[in-house]
């Protein structure tokens, strides 16, 4: 008859075997529990849970069984690990065959430089220097004593720079107190180099001849005489000798406090209209020579107020005015260049006081041929010698007719010539 079923009385009560005696062993084709149902154990293989919560031995497992995260070095003979199993990673074929598909790299023999490419041909080669990048910094080549910003001063360099720098320094210049200079000192460009700068200028310059400007003139006598305003053969309130007052209502004086040069200046006063000190500058040359050449003439001026000095040459066609004193008391020398109309019938020089009824103070005028002017140097009278009262000095055209008898001033100006100048 069958085998009847073990069942305890109640629903989860009693058991077989306890914890310390347990059955040696038990054969059973099923084994259920509340929680699990296990069949079909056997040594070998896998159990595995089913969806039903059954749990069945001797199964083989499939690679949906198989957890994520599993170690690279599980896999195979364990030579690969994650990093490198990680490469695989955007591979998009076989690898041997991608490999096998790109060809032999090969060279060309001997031995490649430090900087080799890679040829169309697969082949590997010493680069040239058409092989290089644009940009490269400077310091990368020789010894790299050179940057970018020295090297950009080749730009514009036509040929071997040691051959122009050895063209160019015919003379060591570099220390002038114990370096001779032999040989003429010449420009390599007409009318272009200057020598000394309004920075640094030259002290002195020491010539046994002349400074001799483009037009062949020496530009070094000054034009204007009695420009220093020290003689006054008319009197104290009269124009400087050599020199004439215009303008209505205008007066001038010997200065003998405010001064820039010598012992005095002029004071030019101005009252109700413009007034100026006016002296012709062609009397030893004649009109004829100045027509379309140049002077530049300056003057010291000391005024009070704005715009009212100046300095100023003129011939029958027009005239042209220095810059303004500014008006803040102090000595400023102002200057004025003009070359004169071809047609001039005169040539004046002339300081001007202009717009306002008041007093301006005039020194050292200077007037030369040319652009540019030295320092003062007066065209004199000179120091003014007394000849008093005689007769015999008089000369045929000297004075008014019937003068008997003369007071007057004799002088040497730069060029040597001795001169007379009358008063009556």
């Amino acid at each position: 008859m069958a085998t009847r079923s073990v069942v305890p009385r109640a629903d989860n009560e009693g058991g077989i075997g306890t914890a310390l005696k347990r059955w040696a062993g038990g054969f059973f084709n099923a084994l259920s529990s509340a929680a699990h149902t296990i069949t079909g154990f056997t040594v070998a293989g896998f159990v595995k849970n089913s969806a039903a919560g059954v749990l069945s031995g001797g199964n083989s497992i499939a690679a949906g069984d198989l957890p994520s995260g599993i170690d690279a070095a599980k896999i195979g003979a364990g030579a690969v690990d994650n990093t490198e199993f990680a490469c695989l990673n955007g591979a998009a074929s076989e690898l041997q065959a991608q490999i096998n598909g790109k060809g032999d790299v090969s060279s060309p023999g001997g031995t490649i430089g430090a900087l080799a490419k890679f040829t169309a041909a697969k082949v590997v080669g010493d680069a040239g220097a058409g092989d290089l990048p644009s940009g490269i910094d400077a310091a990368k080549i020789g010894a790299g004593a050179v940057d970018n910003t020295e090297f950009s001063y080749l730009d514009g360099v036509t040929s071997g720079l040691q051959v122009q720098v050895d063209a160019k320094a015919v003379k060591a210049l570099s220390n002038l107190a114990s370096v001779a200079i032999n040989e003429s000192l010449v420009s390599d460009t007409n009318n272009t180099d200057d020598l000394g700068t309004a920075a640094k200028k030259w002290k002195n310059i020491y010539l046994a001849g002349h400074v001799v400007g483009g037009d062949g003139t020496d530009g070094l006598t000054n034009l204007v005489t009695n420009g220093d305003l020290e003689v006054w053969a008319g009197g104290v309130a009269v124009a400087p000798t050599r020199w004439a007052l215009i303008g209505a209502g205008a007066s001038v004086a010997q200065e003998a406090a405010i001064i820039k040069l010598g012992l005095y200046s002029a004071k030019l006063t101005r009252s109700g209209t413009d007034c100026r000190l006016r002296q012709s500058l062609d009397t030893e040359r004649g009109t004829a020579y100045w027509q379309g050449r140049t002077i530049t003439a300056g003057v010291w001026c000391l005024a009070s107020g704005a715009s009212q000095g100046y300095i100023h040459l003129e011939d029958n066609v027009a005239g042209t005015y220095s810059t303004a004193h500014s008006g803040g008391g102090a000595w400023e020398f102002l200057t004025v260049t003009r070359t004169f109309n071809a047609a001039a019938t005169l040539v004046v020089v002339s300081l001007r006081l202009y717009n306002t009824n008041a007093s301006v103070y005039f020194d050292g005028v200077i007037a030369v041929e040319g652009s540019s002017l030295f320092a003062f140097s007066d065209n004199p009278i000179g120091t003014p010698t007394p000849l008093g009262t005689a007769a015999a000095v008089l000369t045929a055209n000297k004075g008014p007719a019937g003068c008997t008898a003369v007071t007057g001033w004799i002088g040497i100006n730069i060029a040597g010539t001795i001169r007379y100048i009358p008063y009556w």
